[in-house]
């Protein structure tokens, strides 16, 4: 649906400014509920369609968050508990190697940027594993358990930027968008193309806007998510957004005659 002013109707679209700590309910930093004064109610035979304007906030989402990573060096095994952070290789490199040195665990974890894969290495002849865990994308593995001798080096890559993008939705109306090929409430999906601490500064690059199935409006929930649907933390850091109003008439369609 087009978000343009020349839509044939007499109702006027406006702009709503929220800003995420001005809300009438704040659930979560990411699950808002605002109270509309001016209620947004269509006409017979119109329809509503909302657009994300623009949306404003610093990248202070945490990438890596409750990170564990376990396995065995020779038979000892370890369990490690990363510090909730945004990491670049060569930090997680150093990092992994200080919990190898604590634990004293003779193996040293180190990092390619030809090949973005990270190599784990015990003595001669040592068996290394790393068990089964979703965390081990971050370290260039798959999901599977993984086991090397002296070596164990990345069979993918390293991925520190699992969280790429926020989705939008709008919790309380039915929106007719799809994720997947399932219906979803998502109402605009924002990348995250910054790097850490960055300012994500999203501007509407589409003329498209999305229905909402609903004759009026006088509740907002807004939940801001990632992609595995996990509410995004934003570390207690203010964030703001633009949310388009349109209406638009019904259209009939007139087959002519022949």
């Amino acid at each position: 649906m087009p978000i343009s002013d020349n839509n044939k109707t007499i109702q006027e679209n406006k702009r709503l400014f929220f800003q995420s700590g001005k809300a009438n309910v704040t659930l979560s930093q990411s699950h808002l509920i605002y109270y509309l004064d001016d209620k947004i109610n269509v006409l017979p035979g119109h329809f509503i369609f909302l657009s994300l304007i623009d949306f404003l906030a610093p990248a202070s989402m945490f990438q890596q968050k409750n990170v564990v990573i376990s396995g065995s060096i020779g038979g000892s095994n370890f369990t490690f508990s990363i510090p909730d952070g945004t990491y670049t290789a060569t930090e997680m490199n150093s990092t992994i190697n200080n919990l190898f040195t604590t634990a004293s665990l003779t193996c040293v974890l180190s990092y390619s940027k030809i090949t973005n894969k990270f190599t784990f290495t015990a003595g001669s002849n040592v068996t290394i594993v790393l068990n089964s865990s979703s965390f081990l994308s971050h370290f260039g593995f798959t999901t599977e358990q993984h086991t090397g001798t002296t070596t164990l080096t990345s069979n993918i890559v390293v991925d520190l930027m699992p969280i790429k993008n926020i989705y939008l939705k709008l919790q309380n109306y039915s929106v007719a968008n799809n994720l997947n090929g399932q219906s979803s409430k998502i109402l605009a999906k924002i990348p995250i193309d910054e790097s850490r601490y960055g300012l994500i500064n999203y501007k509407q690059h589409s003329n498209i806007a999305t229905e909402v199935l609903n004759p009026q409006l006088d509740t907002l929930e807004f939940i801001l998510e990632d992609d595995n649907g996990t509410e995004i933390d934003f570390n207690s850091a203010p964030y703001s957004f633009t949310i388009g109003v349109v209406y638009d008439s019904k259209q009939v369609y007139i087959p002519s005659n022949r």
